[in-house]
C-alpha cells in the first residue's frame, strides 16, 4: 500500500509540473566554478620548483545566455576566464653552470561555446536540465625564465577545440525573475558552478 501511495503521489506531483523554460524565454547567468586545471599546474611547477611553489589561481568566471526554442530545448552561449599565477625559486645547468633564478608563471584560459540544453521536471521555481558545451578555448601561459629547455608548461599553453557535458544544471527561482543556480559537469572549463540567474 505504501508503494502505491508513493507512485501515486509521484504521478500527481509530475503531472502538475510544467516546463519553466518556455519558448522565446530567455535566462541570463552570472557564475563562479571550480576548475582542476589548478591542482595539474601546481603538480608541474612543484617538478620545477627548488621548493614547493605558492600557486594561486581564480574560480573560473563564468557568463551564460540561453533562449527557450521551446518548452524543452534550450540554445545559448558560454563564456568562461580563468587566470593563474605562480612565483618560485628554479635553477638549471647549462654545460655544467648552475643558473638559480626567480621565475614567475602566468596565463589566462578563455572559452567561448555553444551550448543546448534538454529541460525536463520544471515548475515555475525549479528548473533542471542537462546539456553539452561545444567551443574553443584560448590559452596563453608565459614565464620568464631565462632556461631555452625550460618547457614543462607548454602543455597548458595554445588554443584548442573543447567539447564538455553538463551533468546536471539546477535553476531555482525566489520571484519570477530572480534566482539562483548551480551546475555540475564534464570538461572545460570547470566542474562545478553556482550564481546568480536572471530570466526575462
Amino acid at each position: 500500500m505504501k508503494k502505491i501511495t508513493l507512485l501515486a503521489s509521484f504521478i500527481l506531483i509530475f503531472s502538475g509540473l510544467q516546463a519553466q523554460t518556455e519558448q522565446g524565454q530567455s535566462v541570463v547567468c552570472l557564475n563562479a566554478g571550480y576548475s582542476i586545471i589548478g591542482n595539474g599546474l601546481s603538480a608541474a611547477v612543484n617538478e620545477l620548483a627548488d621548493d614547493n611553489a605558492q600557486l594561486s589561481t581564480t574560480p573560473v568566471i563564468i557568463g551564460s545566455f540561453d533562449y527557450g526554442v521551446t518548452d524543452k530545448f534550450s540554445m545559448g552561449l558560454f563564456f568562461g576566464y580563468q587566470s593563474t599565477k605562480s612565483d618560485f625559486t628554479y635553477t638549471y645547468f647549462d654545460q655544467g653552470d648552475s643558473t638559480t633564478e626567480n621565475v614567475t608563471v602566468s596565463g589566462t584560459r578563455t572559452n567561448i561555446s555553444i551550448r543546448p540544453n534538454f529541460h525536463y521536471l520544471s515548475s515555475d521555481k525549479l528548473d533542471l536540465y542537462s546539456g553539452l558545451r561545444v567551443g574553443w578555448l584560448f590559452r596563453n601561459f608565459s614565464q620568464n625564465s631565462t632556461d631555452e629547455n625550460f618547457e614543462t608548461l607548454d602543455i597548458f599553453d595554445g588554443n584548442r577545440f573543447t567539447m564538455g557535458l553538463t551533468l546536471l544544471g539546477a535553476r531555482y527561482y525566489f520571484t519570477d525573475n530572480i534566482g539562483i543556480n548551480m551546475e555540475v559537469g564534464i570538461g572545460v572549463p570547470y566542474a562545478v558552478n553556482g550564481g546568480l540567474s536572471v530570466r526575462f
